[in-house]
């Protein structure tokens, strides 16, 4: 016979918050793997900006030019709606291999970049 022990209910009110937490976090990774353009750190990452003083919205606010995917930056390319540090070093990976983009849809042909993906971007992109 197994014998749990006992719990006062503040021990059990611990284990039910990081049951729940660790259960909703499951089910937000799920779900943004399955639509990529949901971002709920972003939603996080504002809290802790609104504490700390920090502005995270700096980093999207400032690209006021179109983005030269021909001739961008890893860092650059990390400006861009949904890239990160490993979609912009496949970007220059891809452009390293097959040389300038012609047109901004074959980002396309660049796996993590689908259809919704390059639709985020597509507004802040340019080539020669």
């Amino acid at each position: 016979m197994i014998r749990f022990p006992s719990f006062n209910p503040r021990e059990l009110k611990a284990i039910l918050f990081l049951l729940s937490a660790l259960l909703i976090g499951g089910l937000i990774t799920l779900y943004q793997s399955k639509n990529p353009s949901f971002a709920p750190e972003l939603v996080i990452g504002d809290l802790v900006d609104s504490v700390s003083g920090y502005d995270s919205t700096n980093k999207r606010s400032s690209l006021k030019d179109k983005i030269n995917i021909n001739y961008a930056t890893e860092k650059e390319l990390e400006f861009l709606p949904g890239i990160g540090p490993f979609l912009s070093k496949r970007i220059i990976e891809y452009r390293q291999k097959n040389g300038k983009f012609k047109k901004i849809e074959e980002l396309k042909r660049i796996k993590g970049i689908g259809e919704k993906k390059f639709k985020l971007i597509k507004d802040y992109i340019k080539i020669d």
